[in-house]
């Protein structure tokens, strides 16, 4: 989806009309299938911010957002079922111990990328008790430092920017 939106991005006239459609299908067969699909939007607007373009190109946003929206509704109807019948939890049990989590894989997700040896296709997670343990602290401030470093790179060097906040948003749906 994010593809054909650069592609309809630097067409003009009919092939914008060619892209569009499959920027949308893409979209919606994405959010159907893992709804890390949704982070598509924020995406789109951090990328639209980036290049100031924002004021310009908001009018495609639109029946994204109305798609997204639908998604939701479903998507809370249905966890609302899932934990009404299934005794559905948070990952790490509560809110706060599925934050806390977050901050330690934030941690080995950036060994993982600049330290790519013995990598997994699954990594188990201890689920931190406080939010004064090493591993918790290291996270939130290397989150701090990721969000700082996006909005300071963001109006100087696009791409930087662009890509920390790119790395950021794709972890909203999972966290």
């Amino acid at each position: 989806a994010f593809l054909a939106y650069l592609k309809m991005d630097v067409c003009q006239g009919k092939r914008v009309a060619f892209y569009y459609p499959i920027f949308f299908i893409s979209f919606v067969l994405s959010i159907f299938s893992k709804e890390m699909g949704m982070g598509l939007i924020p995406l789109l607007i951090i990328y639209d911010i980036s290049y100031k373009r924002l004021k310009e190109k908001i009018r495609y946003y639109f029946p994204f957002i109305i798609i997204g929206l639908i998604y939701l509704v479903f998507w809370l109807r249905g966890s609302a079922l899932i934990s009404f019948f299934a005794s559905h939890k948070y990952w790490g049990g509560s809110p706060y111990r599925t934050f806390l989590a977050m901050m330690t894989v934030i941690v080995e997700y950036m060994r993982l990328l600049f330290y790519t040896v013995s990598l997994q296709a699954w990594y188990i997670t201890k689920i931190p008790e406080t939010i004064f343990e090493f591993k918790i602290i290291f996270g939130i401030l290397i989150f701090g430092l990721l969000l700082f470093a996006g909005i300071f790179y963001i109006r100087k060097n696009k791409v930087i920017g662009f890509s920390i906040f790119w790395f950021l948003i794709t972890l909203l749906p999972v966290s």
